[in-house]
């Protein structure tokens, strides 16, 4: 298994459903075959005030399993996890159901949180800042393992 580690913010424009990976968080999703992973396992949370996509590898997904539909359990908007699939020039195919429930409109912010991104609608990103600069205030009520991977 390959060890992730995403950082940065990055905004983008969803187009057609899918959304450009940032070259610098590609280089950190790369696999060693230097392929990108040909879906990611997608779940909408709403532990802040808005609802936002947690997006992971299928690696970590597996690695993770139980902790993640624990989450989805306690915290998802939609009951259940979706498939995201990606093509070889670094884009997401969003599914509609997974935009709706994250409310994500033409331009979306790209974050990456130690192992898995977060997609959020670019608006509602800048506007939770605001209201909660602390992503550890945010966070506060996620899985203890992942309050301690909270980069803000």
């Amino acid at each position: 298994m390959v060890k992730l580690n995403y950082t940065g913010e990055y905004t983008r424009r969803l187009s057609n459903n899918q959304v450009r990976i940032p070259w610098r968080q590609l280089a950190q999703i790369l696999s060693q075959e230097d392929r990108l992973p040909s879906i990611f396992y997608g779940i909408v949370i709403n532990k802040t005030n808005f609802p936002y996509i947690c997006a992971y590898t299928p690696d970590h997904f597996h690695n993770e399993e139980k902790e993640i539909r624990e989450l989805v359990q306690e915290s998802g908007v939609l009951k259940e996890i979706h498939e995201i699939p990606s093509d070889q020039v670094r884009r997401l195919k969003i599914p509609k159901e997974l935009q709706a429930a994250a409310e994500l409109g033409d331009y979306v912010n790209l974050m990456g949180v130690i192992d898995y991104l977060e997609i959020w609608n670019q608006e509602q990103a800048q506007q939770n800042m605001i209201e909660s600069p602390s992503r550890e205030k945010s966070h506060s009520q996620l899985p203890e393992k992942y309050q301690k991977s909270i980069l803000y």
